[in-house]
């Protein structure tokens, strides 16, 4: 039997036979130890192999379940992009249904409005009047000081103009250079060059009307280069020609109000606020509309052709020749103006002989016509207040013979001096920028008694230089 050892037989002869037996059984039981444990090792591989067998197995039915399971939720999602697809492709056709209608309806709402916003037109067409056009024209000679605030303050008027055209009447100064770079802030400010040619501010002017005599603007702001005009002043003169419904004014000028400082300045003032006076009494025929604000038909200047080219004062000529042409020239208070006085006596003076001049020149050229019969009344009621005057500081005779002045204290001069006094405390009302310097000057009297005096006798050569037919100076 295996793994059993075998006795020795008795009495044999092989020497050592018991150890040679017992070797060998030894050995045969170490055999069939091994072999049992080599037979335990390959039912342990086996029973491993059985169950990697069975894992495997049951890995390949997951993974079929998982394949299963992907193979249907791939099938789901198949079918749930599908009714995406068709639900999308309703909602498109959906949409493009309401496109269409909403189209529609706009294009019904713009023909609507289009109707209504062609019959309001055509309703505000018959009821309201058309929106006035203005222009500004300011003839400019060596202003390069001046200019600026002036283009400022016209370009920021509450009524927008449509242009403001610079007249640079061969200027000598940095003029062009200052209205050129005015006009990248304000594109409606126009520059144009004009070579000098001694026609003066008229020239200048009808330069730029030639230009403006066919074109659709309805009003012509003609403005100085010195001046400095309020924000609501082309408002204020549009509100008023709206009101003439039967256009027949021609022209309208502003209040005035001067700029400066000293003695002499306050006595322009002063004078100044006559002038204002004497224009509200007249507003409806104002004598002058004057040359630093004065705002046109461009219809009446048409008619007229602008300005007479020669005279010392062009705005006087061209009042009258408007009001020959039958228009109306009012003022209006509401309209303000701001210009520098005149800072020396010097320049006064020569200010003055031209205005004093140009005056007779206007009345010499019209004659006596209804239109200026006020201003010839002015130059003879001057001449019987210089008698007046005359009779008051007059000169008697002493009985030695020579001629001495004395001081008659006639009542009848005295009364014309007190109610003239009474009348220009009245007229301080009308003194823009007035303060109480300005009426200690008035009430002391005697500043402006020179003052007056003096252009009495600036008067009186204006006229001695108008009758010898002097040359002209401006």
């Amino acid at each position: 039997m295996r793994g059993t050892a075998m006795p020795a037989p008795q009495g044999s002869s092989i020497p050592n036979a018991q150890f040679i037996y017992s070797t060998l059984a030894a050995k045969n039981q170490e055999g069939a130890e091994a072999g049992t444990s080599s037979a335990r090792g390959t039912e342990e591989l086996i029973r491993e192999n059985q169950r990697l067998h069975s894992v495997l197995e049951a890995a390949e039915q997951e993974l079929a379940r998982q394949r299963d399971a992907y193979a249907t939720l791939c099938r789901q999602l198949a079918e749930e992009n599908q009714r995406l697809q068709h639900r999308i492709s309703l909602i498109q056709h959906e949409i493009a249904r309401l496109h269409q209608e909403s189209e529609a309806l706009r294009t019904a709402l713009r023909e609507h409005e289009s109707d209504q916003y062609t019959a309001r037109a055509q309703e505000a067409q018959c009821s309201a009047p058309t929106k006035l056009k203005c222009v500004a024209i300011i003839p400019a000679r060596n202003e390069d000081h001046t200019i600026a605030p002036c283009i400022e303050s016209l370009a920021q008027q509450t009524y927008p103009l449509e242009k403001i055209i610079v007249v640079n009447d061969g200027s000598t100064d940095w003029t062009e250079l200052v209205v050129n770079h005015l006009r990248q802030k304000y594109p409606q400010v126009e520059c144009l060059n004009k070579e000098p040619d001694g026609s003066m501010r008229a020239g200048a002017v009808n330069y730029a009307l030639k230009r403006l005599f066919t074109s659709d603007y309805d009003l012509v702001l003609i403005a100085d280069a010195d001046a400095l005009y309020a924000p609501t002043l082309v408002e204020e003169a549009v509100k008023q020609f709206e009101r003439d419904t039967n256009e027949e004014i021609g022209g309208i000028c502003s209040a005035v109000e001067l700029v400066g400082a000293g003695l002499l300045h306050r006595l322009q003032k002063l004078e100044y606020g006559g002038f204002n006076a004497d224009r509200v009494a007249t507003w409806r025929n104002i004598m002058i509309i004057h040359g630093l604000c004065g705002v046109y038909r461009l219809k009446a200047l048409r008619q007229v052709r602008g300005y007479t080219v020669g005279h010392m004062i062009e705005d006087y000529d061209l009042t009258v020749r408007l009001k020959k042409a039958g228009w109306k020239t009012v003022f209006n208070p509401r309209m303000h103006a701001k210009t520098h006085s005149v800072p020396t006596l010097r320049a006064l003076i020569r200010q003055r002989l031209r205005w004093y001049r140009g005056g007779v020149q206007v009345l010499l050229d019209h004659g006596m016509t209804r239109f200026t019969a006020f201003d010839a009344f002015n130059h003879v009621h001057f001449l019987l207040m210089l008698g007046i005057i005359g009779m008051i500081v007059g000169f008697g005779i002493h009985a030695s013979g020579r001629w001495s002045p004395q001081l008659l204290w006639h009542p009848i001069p005295i009364a014309v001096f007190v109610v003239g006094w009474l009348g220009s405390l009245w007229q301080l009302r009308w003194v823009r920028g007035l303060d109480w310097k300005d009426v200690m000057i008035r009430a002391i009297v005697v500043p402006e008694l020179l003052y007056y005096t003096m252009l009495s006798l600036v008067r009186l050569w204006a006229y001695f230089l108008e009758f010898v037919s002097a040359k002209k100076r401006w």
